[in-house]
């Protein structure tokens, strides 16, 4: 992800980009991750599969991508300020976040049992997942905010109807919906 950010910038326009790149990032590794846990468990004659499947595979899967995603807005806003103190600090910030909120998942189970676990899911992860969202949303409506004032005057050139550019500068219109 910070090599994306140092060598191919211009691929990560902002946070909704840090974000994506960050998702698939943390799904690739929490796929290598889950073969592992998987493989112990099956080699293991089978004994605590199904509960490592249930953890990993049904309650946990948006853990890794959501730490990483993390990492990924404080990219995204450094790319998308003029800033330089915002620049160098969102990336470590959202680094040290990201690292935070997997000791906290981590910490979890293994200082309070799975109690502890469920409690943390609930009330941190839940919660963490739900912000992620609200923040996509945030930075699909600036995305619109942007995509408007840019193609103000090619709607007043007549290259698009005002139809079209309603669409694209809102979000069920950029996404295809109608």
């Amino acid at each position: 992800l910070f090599g994306v950010y140092r060598w191919r910038r211009s691929e990560l326009d902002g946070v909704l980009d840090g974000i994506v790149y960050a998702t698939m990032v943390g799904l690739g590794f929490a796929m290598t991750e889950n073969i592992q846990y998987y493989g112990r468990a099956a080699l293991d004659e089978g004994r605590g599969l199904t509960v490592v499947f249930i953890l990993r595979g049904t309650l946990a899967p948006f853990s890794h991508p959501l730490f990483t995603s993390l990492t990924g807005i404080g990219l995204g806003l450094a790319r998308q300020s003029r800033n330089t103190f915002v620049k160098l600090l969102t990336p470590v910030l959202g680094l040290a976040t990201a690292i935070s909120l997997h000791s906290i998942w981590n910490g979890s189970i293994v200082i309070f049992g799975g109690a502890g676990f469920i409690v943390t899911y609930l009330l941190i992860m839940v919660p963490a997942f739900a912000i992620i969202l609200i923040i996509v949303f945030l930075a699909l409506r600036r995305e619109g905010r942007i995509v408007r004032e840019f193609l103000a005057s090619d709607l007043q050139q007549g290259v698009f109807t005002h139809d079209e550019y309603n669409r694209l500068s809102s979000i069920r219109g950029r996404m295809g919906a109608n």
